[in-house]
């Protein structure tokens, strides 16, 4: 949700969004598969929340609503959140944008994928939208564009000049009902001609008698259209979205929509969307929601929640319309303590129920009132679906202000009275069906009637199978390690064999583990056995409460595995680094054989202090009903921070004071020990470091500054960029050629994985070694850096890190000034060797954003406390504030 302080009311918003145009799969380009999937979207989202409050803290005079940082409980809504961990989702993932409509991705730009792409990526999509884990968040629309057909969605989406094409009679029956229904019609236009396509099919479908369609329209780029925008929503019952918007756009319409209908209208004719991962065709989506939330659009908090989200789910069913359902009649109310922790039940039942295969979470679907301008996040209807989409069956919660609440099955008396999303309706009703129809319980002795009555409202058809996986307890002793001992009445009931893998869920904590069931006769009935390292790595205690499931997943033999690693109580350090790096052999010897699966935490003590490792990435590649063995496994060990979506730009210095040798090295050892995955890649490497003395030059500082760089970052698969210039005559920017076309810098997601490109990197810094002989234009070095930021833009942040033993104090001021002008950046400047001049420095980056630091010692530990503390600022993760002042995004820090 987005979190935004009114400034006219002084007062905490919350604004449920929706991005009424997503577009997903894969784009093939020669070799290289790039992926836009529901985690890169998220991913995307995060960085896009940054951004939009980087723009709230520079010009906050421009806000009527502030974009603030927020607790958890504020920024996620109620249930949907809740139902999405529980389908063994990412429990840290973005939610500035709440839910999507999604499409296949079937072009870039203009340009249409092969069919075979087109195809593929019409299946992701469906998987993904009707699947664990984003099937809660993600509406999935019926593709008709030329001429396609899709499975049937929660709207259709074609191009304009398919309306003025003959259809095939199946899309064309599915196009009427959808109009008859009101549900979504999305119409995208690709130039202003587009428009005549429209018109016409409009004037046809009148002169026929026919309903009008409820329509959404996309043009390409706002831009091309300058006032004749307008046009779009004199249309009737036309919506515009705002995807490939200009502020300018955006002005336009809306002071036409304020002159021609009620004052209260404009806001119902607009839609929130981002056209990902085509975001850049307009001014952005940080700027369209900074004009949404500005002092000079004022619009009201209601006027603002339609046109965020409002306004879209308004147009949809109550639940997917193109599922077989069957009436439920069951009906429970928690009151009282138990009411206050049943929602929590219900999502633990869920997650086994997701984790059994089952049935999947089809939707989360929450009413609106004032006609789209509140969004009532106080109540829900949740509808699931089996595996083979053959049959669901929906249930509505209602959370009450006193704790308690309310489940009830979809009886005849909803079809009969709901037609839209209407809260008080829905409300009304449920509460009533509830009150009536439903067991009243209220305390823990009535927890296993309620499993049974959310049971009986799920449909499951053995419901037994889950009641008698939940409410274990963790018996902790010397047992096998990796075993998971079990009574084998509980193994019966489990449908559980033995050596069968057994999850192991810890709903209160989202954590879970795996292991090998393992019958044992001796122990009690809802009682498992693990052994103390396992407890110790999968975060348990004795008597922790836990839900069981049989994996049904492939396990998967694994050749590498990456993880990021945390202090338990936040981001990790130098500190952190250190004591992990000193005990990675015994770490690897524990995780040996061990099994992991996406989103898996590993807990590692450390003298007191908890070291958290979270599964990140292996080869091959695990999908999140995979099961991967750690067997003869290559095992890394990341800084989460080194694994988030930021881009570096390393510039170097060559001039001849780089020669001096003034620079005191520590712990050589262990900064040779952080190389040895790039020595194996480049023995010279290894003849460099051990080379080297106590006392080094200032130009073997920088190489070694950058390969530790690299080093930290080369299992990062995110979007960002690496830049490294070497500051000599010329500037020499490193490049990589890819299919013909040479790029001047280097793409995490697809380059970092590879061999050749990793050495070259390497061979390059240390041909800068050789390069520190002649007089440099440092202001060329200032220029090159410039251009980098420019190319690299402001969608994610960039640290830059320059190295060298002196400043330019004149030339580089026009550069320097290109640089300041930049948005998401850090500049830091290494000031290398004894004869460094701060002082200067600090005059000649005057206004830039970033810190000078002077170096004349150099060790792993400073390195590490610097580099992760810099990704910290520069690209820190959304999490929770401490107070409301705490709040606002942290001010530039200025030379």
């Amino acid at each position: 949700m987005l979190v935004a302080e009114d400034i006219a009311e002084n007062e905490i918003r919350r604004f449920f969004v929706v991005d009424a145009s997503l577009h997903l799969g894969s784009v093939r380009a020669g070799t290289t598969i790039r992926t836009f999937d529901p985690a890169r979207a998220l991913t995307y989202f995060g960085t896009l929340e940054n951004q939009l409050i980087d723009y709230a803290s520079r010009l906050s005079e421009s806000f009527q609503y502030i974009p603030r940082r927020a607790y958890n409980y504020l920024k996620r809504p109620p249930i949907l959140s809740d139902l999405f961990q529980s389908t063994l989702g990412d429990s840290e993932p973005s939610w500035l944008i709440d839910q999507f409509l999604a499409c296949p991705l079937i072009s870039v730009g203009r340009t249409p994928l092969p069919k075979a792409e087109q195809m593929k990526n019409t299946k992701s999509i469906q998987e993904w939208s009707m699947g664990p884990p984003y099937s809660p968040r993600l509406y999935y629309v019926q593709d008709m564009r030329h001429g396609r057909r899709t499975r049937s969605g929660w709207g259709c989406i074609m191009k304009a000049d398919d309306l003025g094409q003959r259809m095939e009679e199946s899309n064309l029956s599915d196009l009427d009902g959808y109009v008859q229904m009101g549900y979504p019609v999305f119409v995208e236009m690709d130039t202003p001609d587009d428009l005549d396509h429209v018109l016409k099919w409009l004037i046809a479908r009148k002169e026929a008698g026919h309903k009008r369609p409820s329509l959404l329209l996309d043009p390409r780029a706002h831009k091309d259209w300058g006032a004749e925008i307008t046009r779009l929503v004199d249309i009737p019952r036309s919506r515009v979205l705002t995807s490939g918007a200009t502020i300018s756009s955006l002005s336009t319409l809306v002071r036409h929509l304020k002159k021609t209908s009620k004052e209260a209208d404009w806001s119902s004719r607009l839609v929130f969307a981002t056209r990902y991962p085509e975001t850049q065709i307009g001014d952005g989506i940080s700027e369209t929601l900074s004009y949404l939330l500005s002092r000079n659009l004022a619009a009201s908090p209601q006027e603002l929640q339609r046109v965020l989200g409002g306004n879209i789910l308004s147009m949809m069913p109550l639940r997917p319309s193109f599922l077989s359902y069957a009436d439920n009649d069951s009906a429970v109310v928690a009151e009282e303590y138990l009411g206050k922790i049943s929602l929590n039940e219900i999502a633990r039942i869920l997650r086994l129920v997701v984790a059994r295969r089952l049935q999947s979470v089809a939707s989360v679907d929450y009413m609106v009132r004032d006609d789209g301008g509140v969004v009532q996040l106080d109540g829900a209807l949740i509808t699931l679906a089996t595996p083979s989409m053959h049959s669901a069956t929906s249930m509505a919660i209602i959370l009450e202000r006193n704790g308690s609440l309310k489940l009830t099955g979809w009886k005849r008396e909803f079809t009969d009275t709901l037609r839209t999303r209407n809260s008080d309706a829905f409300s009304t009703l449920a509460r009533s069906i509830a009150m009536s129809d439903g067991l009243k319980l209220s305390t823990l002795a009535h927890m296993m009637r309620f499993d049974q009555a959310v049971m009986n409202c799920l449909q499951v058809k053995n419901p037994q199978e889950i009641l008698s996986a939940l409410h274990f307890q963790v018996d902790i002793a010397d047992y096998e390690q990796g075993a998971i001992l079990v009574s084998p009445d509980d193994m019966r009931a489990l449908n559980v064999g033995e050596g069968d893998h057994l999850l192991v869920l810890d709903t209160a904590t989202t954590r879970w583990w795996i292991g090998r069931a393992v019958m044992d006769k001796e122990h009690p009935r809802k009682r498992i056995g693990i052994s103390s390292q396992d407890a110790m790595l999968g975060g348990f205690v004795e008597a922790t409460t836990v839900d069981l499931a049989k994996s049904e997943g492939k396990t998967i033999n694994l050749t590498e595995t990456v993880f990021a690693f945390d202090n338990a109580d936040g981001p990790p350090n130098g500190e952190t680094f250190a004591s992990l790096h000193l005990r990675t052999d015994t770490v690897r010897r524990m995780l040996h054989k061990r099994l992991v699966g996406k989103g898996m935490k590993i807990h590692i003590g450390n003298g007191g202090r908890e070291i958290c490792l979270t599964f990140a990435r292996s080869s091959p590649r695990l999908d999140s009903n995979q099961i991967g063995r750690m067997n003869g496994t290559s095992i890394r060990f990341q800084p989460s921070q080194s694994l988030r979506e930021f881009n570096v730009i390393i510039s170097v210095s060559s001039d001849q004071n780089m020669r001096i040798r003034d620079i005191t090295l520590k712990s050589k050892y262990s900064i040779q020990s952080r190389l040895e995955p790039l020595i194996e890649r480049v023995p010279e490497l290894g003849a460099f470091l051990s080379g080297l003395g106590d006392t080094i030059t200032r130009a073997e500082l920088a190489a070694l500054f950058s390969l530790l760089v690299v080093s930290t970052i080369a299992d990062n698969r995110t979007g960002g960029r690496l830049g490294i210039v070497t500051v000599t005559v010329p500037p020499q920017k490193f490049s990589v050629q890819k299919r013909g076309v040479v790029q001047s810098f280097v793409e995490f997601r697809e380059d970092l994985s590879s061999e050749e490109v990793l050495i070259s990197i390497v061979y390059s810094i240390l041909d800068t070694l050789r390069q520190s002989v002649q007089p440099v234009n440092k202001a060329d070095g200032y220029r090159a850096v410039a251009e980098m930021l420019e190319d690299f833009g402001p969608e994610r942040p960039t640290l830059v890190m320059i190295l060298g033993s002196d400043v330019d104090d004149d030339h580089g001021r026009p550069f320097l000034q290109a640089i300041s002008e930049n948005e998401r950046y850090q500049f830091d400047f290494m000031g290398l060797g004894m004869t460094f001049d701060e002082k200067k420095a600090l005059q000649v980056f005057d206004g830039i954003v970033g810190k000078i630091y002077p170096i004349t010692s150099f060790s792993a530990r400073a390195f590490d406390d610097y580099l992760l503390g810099a990704i910290d600022y520069v690209a820190p993760i959304v999490e929770e504030s401490e107070s409301k002042g705490n709040q606002s995004h942290q001010k530039p820090r200025r030379v």
